[in-house]
């Protein structure tokens, strides 16, 4: 066989293994977050982790400071009227 037909082979193989590889990715029983997954190194997958419970403790704390909630003190009952002259 000369060599341009084993090359082609070979080419076409690989085609066809990249063909089923991305029919399998492209299943729908797959989640967006397994094929995430397959795309995102772990070590990135614990800071996103990471930083999304960091910007759920932030948007806690500004909720608690503009609710008037306070550390230590029990929370108020109802809202609070403001006197102005």
């Amino acid at each position: 066989m000369p060599p341009a037909d084993r090359e082609g082979g070979a080419i076409r193989d690989a085609a066809r293994r990249a063909a089923a590889d991305a029919a399998a990715e492209a299943a729908p029983e797959r989640t967006f977050g397994a094929w995430l997954e397959g795309l995102v190194p772990p070590e990135a997958q614990l800071h996103f982790l990471n930083a999304g419970r960091e910007f759920v403790a932030g948007v806690e704390v500004t909720l608690d400071h503009h609710l008037g909630r306070r550390a230590g003190r029990p929370p108020q009952r109802g809202p609070v009227r403001i006197e102005i002259e």
